[in-house]
Parts: structure tokens; C-alpha cells; sequence
């Protein structure tokens, strides 16, 4: 069972659906919740926000999170997205990014 994000837009409080969420980006003291064509910017910490999301984000730059279901291919120095978007990946993180890809795809096949 997924618990809802909750965060704060202003002086308004959103609650998202970690599904709809394909990545997060911090920039300075902010985060940008990408939800296909509707980005949530947030005062917040991205390692704060990742403990309330589901083992299916992973870290795979230090400014951004990645929602593995939302991944269609992966190398040494990106992560493509579905619908197009290339997001980095750094050096110390594309092995885990990598281990948490297969074990993903893994466990998706074993549930269908």
C-alpha cells in the first residue's frame, strides 16, 4: 500500500500519489516534484521526502530521485525516462542504480 507524499506548495498542502511521481530534483533548498506535466516546487530535504516514498525511487544523482517504474533504459551516465527525459546518473551511484533496476524488473516479472 502506497502512503501519499505530503508537501507543501506555498501556503498550501498537496498530497500526490508516489505513483504519479516520475522524479524529484533538488536545486538549492528546494525540490521539484516532476509529475509528468505537472511539476510541485517544495521547500524540503530529498533525502527527507525519500523515506516517505516507496523502494521503487532511487538515488541516482545526488540532486535527484527517480521513480523506477517510470524507466525505459539505463547506461553509465543516464537514466531515460518514457516519455523522453534523460536524467543523469553520477559514477558513485550507477551501480546501485543499476542493482535496483534489475531487482525492480525481477520482481515485476515474478508478480505477473
Amino acid at each position: 500500500s502506497y502512503r501519499m507524499l505530503r508537501i507543501s506548495v506555498g501556503h498550501r498542502d498537496h498530497l500526490i500519489n508516489p505513483r504519479a511521481i516520475q522524479y524529484l530534483e533538488s536545486e538549492l533548498h528546494k525540490v521539484h516534484v516532476h509529475c509528468g506535466k505537472d511539476v510541485y516546487t517544495t521547500y524540503a530535504k530529498l533525502d527527507d521526502l525519500q523515506l516517505q516514498l516507496p523502494s521503487t525511487f532511487v538515488r541516482c544523482h545526488r540532486s535527484i530521485l527517480v521513480n523506477l517504474v517510470y524507466v525505459s533504459s539505463l547506461d553509465e551516465r543516464d537514466v531515460r525516462l518514457r516519455d523522453g527525459t534523460v536524467l543523469p546518473v553520477s559514477r558513485r551511484k550507477a551501480r546501485d542504480v543499476q542493482r535496483s533496476l534489475l531487482a525492480f524488473v525481477a520482481g515485476r516479472q515474478n508478480a505477473s
